[in-house]
């Protein structure tokens, strides 16, 4: 009989220090599901050991920075390291930062999210010291209320400032003997909330929270977002705040790894998927990252064919042409196409659709000097060209997933994007 373990990609070495929990043996693998429109998680989520495995190398020695653009598969690969790694003497707490706008809202969430933890078995010694600490011991929480088997903060006295309930915090998990991982998704967007109401007090921020982190070894941190934590620091000039995590990057599947997620979701789905429709598929993405696999697969399953059925190509030109490139279908399209506005300025989303179309259109690689001549012909007349802000308009399209650059030349992330980005402008 085959394990219930999940679905894993190549493994690397696992680091002594950190384990995974012991699964039940003697079970049936559970089929992977298509996720399209939902976080791939348990056994539907395709486990790549390599990137889980050298993001816990990187976090026994610094805190670190999970690079990758959106759609990537980086809240699953967090989801499953919460899952399968904490123990009673080290918990990964998963935390999505990105609706929150104040240094308060981002600490309270982190208070009741340890809070929670009181309640679990085996933290209730770890964290004894928390609920007492909360309720009884700090001025600046004002109203604290029982629900249930935890505590939930619900507003915050103005008395102490929050880096002062933050260190406090802080102090109190150095003394619990255990370890505590806080995964913080989209904390970019929390940075740059903060510097577009004030950069000093995004300064502020960045700069309270190195200089706790520095002298934690029972807390550490890894921080992520689809725009890259460096890009808002450069825009804001807080490089120095952060230049003690270590980067790491997620890349695309390799072709062997992305063939076999194709083959277990279309075996386990029942897909009419051939080796050869497979290698078409991977062929015409361009990139395999494993969202535009389960939406290319999904497209097929939508067809209602027996799995026994051979599709043309013809039969999948037309699925590309129909179901990928619909911005209807396929909603990451569209929000690529909007989100531009969401962190550039009117001349600054003027010069990135720009640049982006001038890329697609030439449909291969085009030079950074190609690049820069095309940039300086969108800027006003009588405005200087600043090198500064072309990189930064670079940067960004390239953490958030527009543009790639290979041997000083420039792509788009994927024939994907590329194809949908000539549609929407032609």
């Amino acid at each position: 009989m085959k394990s219930n373990e999940p679905n894993r990609g190549p493994s690397g070495d696992m680091p002594r220090a950190i384990q995974p929990k012991k699964l039940i043996t003697g079970e049936i693998r559970a089929k992977m599901s298509l996720s399209v429109g939902r976080i791939a998680s348990g056994p539907n989520h395709w486990v790549r050991q390599d990137i889980v495995d050298a993001i816990l190398r990187r976090l026994q020695r610094s805190d670190v920075s999970f690079l990758g653009p959106r759609r990537t598969g980086k809240t699953s690969i967090l989801w499953h390291i919460r899952d399968r790694y904490s123990t009673p003497d080290h918990h990964f707490v998963y935390l999505n930062v990105q609706r929150y706008t104040t240094e308060e809202e981002w600490l309270r969430a982190m208070i009741e999210e340890l809070i929670k933890l009181e309640a679990e078995l085996g933290w209730r010694k770890k964290l004894e010291g928390l609920r007492g600490w909360a309720s009884g011991h700090l001025g600046r929480l004002k109203e604290i209320k029982v629900m249930g088997t935890g505590l939930s903060v619900t507003d915050l006295d103005r008395q102490e400032t929050w880096q002062d309930v933050g260190k406090q915090l802080f102090g109190l998990l150095q003394q619990s003997q255990s370890k505590i991982t806080f995964m913080l998704d989209e904390f970019p967007e929390l940075v740059r909330s903060v510097a577009k109401r004030s950069p000093a007090d995004a300064a502020a921020l960045l700069g309270w929270f190195q200089a706790d982190r520095q002298v934690q070894d029972q807390v550490s941190f890894l921080v992520t977002g689809s725009l890259g934590l460096p890009t808002v620091a450069r825009r804001y000039q807080l490089m120095k705040q952060i230049n003690d995590f270590e980067a790491y990057r997620i890349e695309p599947m390799k072709p062997d790894e992305a063939r076999a997620l194709a083959r277990r979701l279309a075996d386990d789905n029942e897909l009419p998927a051939s080796e050869d429709t497979i290698g078409w598929m991977l062929s015409r993405i361009g990139t395999s990252w494993p969202y535009f696999i389960q939406l290319f697969l999904s497209a097929i399953q939508d067809l209602g064919l027996p799995a026994d059925t051979e599709l043309s190509e013809a039969q999948l030109e037309e699925l590309y042409e129909t179901r990928l490139l619909d911005q209807t279908y396929n909603s990451y399209l569209e929000m690529m196409w909007e989100r531009l506005s969401d962190y550039f300025e009117a001349l600054e989303l003027r010069q990135a659709h720009a640049l982006l179309g001038f890329t697609a259109a030439k449909g291969i690689s085009v030079t950074t000097d190609s690049l820069r001549d095309r940039y300086r012909t969108g800027l006003p007349s009588g405005s200087d060209f600043s090198e500064q802000e072309f990189r930064y308009l670079l940067d960004v399209l390239v953490h958030d997933g527009y543009l790639v650059e290979s041997d000083s030349s420039w792509v788009f992330s994927s024939h994907l994007l590329r194809d949908f980005w000539n549609r929407r402008t032609r």
